[in-house]
């Protein structure tokens, strides 16, 4: 398809400009150097650890704007990259990953929805509530380490707005958190959520669809343009769940980082 357009920076073409998972983390990219054909766009982005490559759209000419990157960066003897994410159904060339010093990482879908999902029926004895994340951090935090270690979700962090647990005899069983990221215009937002954690005793009670249900009308009820969630692809079971409250995947990606990577990027 060969490359149509070199854009100004951080200047992304339909109809790629209205997507959201790039509008989420648009102010990330005003910076970035941007590359498009009519169905795909690359995005790369300076860092201090190596440049941020990010391709949407068409499998094929999304590989054809990463063997340009590739022929770019090897002529003009450029330093590693430090992570690429692209569209899951491409071949990604080996040639690619060694001029970017990447190796495969994690798959995974990103998901939206822009209506409130309806709340789920759970048994009696169950409480949910928004958590105070001040003061009850230390107890999210523990439930964090107990059922989704792998989550680097941080109720102290910032940008996050809301934490939302479920109690069973008054104790905390279940977590759910979001974070701010922008919304479809530069004056709205939308909130992606993460570190779902239900402790093992618990699970099977319907509390991981409650608490994304009520954190997801919730970030509707304040505002939100949309909210949004990630998980990895392979997990099947997550993916049922999101999809029966209402959200839709609206991205399958892969994603590629250097050797010494532990955990994905945000």
């Amino acid at each position: 398809a060969g490359v149509l357009a070199v854009m100004s920076a951080g200047v992304i073409p339909p109809p790629f400009d209205s997507d959201r998972l790039l509008l989420a983390e648009r102010a990330d990219w005003a910076q970035a150097r941007v590359c498009a054909t009519a169905r795909a766009v690359l995005l790369v982005r300076p860092s201090l650890q190596g440049d941020i490559l990010f391709a949407r759209g068409d499998a094929s000419d999304a590989l054809d704007l990463l063997e340009a990157e590739g022929r770019l960066r090897r002529r003009t003897a450029a330093e590693p990259a430090l992570w690429l994410s692209a569209p899951r159904l491409l071949d990604m060339p080996a040639q690619v990953l060694d001029t970017l010093s990447l190796t495969a990482f994690p798959q995974w879908d990103w998901l939206s929805i822009a209506h409130a999902p309806a709340t789920p029926v759970l048994r009696a004895g169950v409480v949910m509530r928004e958590l105070d994340r001040a003061a009850e951090a230390s107890v999210v935090h523990e439930v964090l380490r107990r059922a989704n270690p792998r989550s680097t979700a941080d109720p102290l962090g910032d940008p996050e707005v809301a934490w939302w647990g479920s109690f069973l005899d008054e104790e905390l069983v279940g977590v759910f958190g979001a974070r701010l990221e922008q919304g479809g215009s530069d004056a709205s937002f939308s909130w992606h959520l993460h570190g779902l954690a239900v402790v093992e005793e618990a699970r099977g009670q319907g509390l991981g669809a409650a608490l994304t249900a009520a954190l997801t009308r919730e970030g509707l009820a304040r505002g939100a343009d949309w909210v949004s969630l990630g998980i990895y692809a392979e997990n099947d079971g997550a993916r049922r769940l999101y999809q029966r409250l209402g959200f839709e995947v609206l991205a399958e990606m892969s994603s590629y980082g250097p050797t010494s990577a532990t955990r994905p990027l945000k």
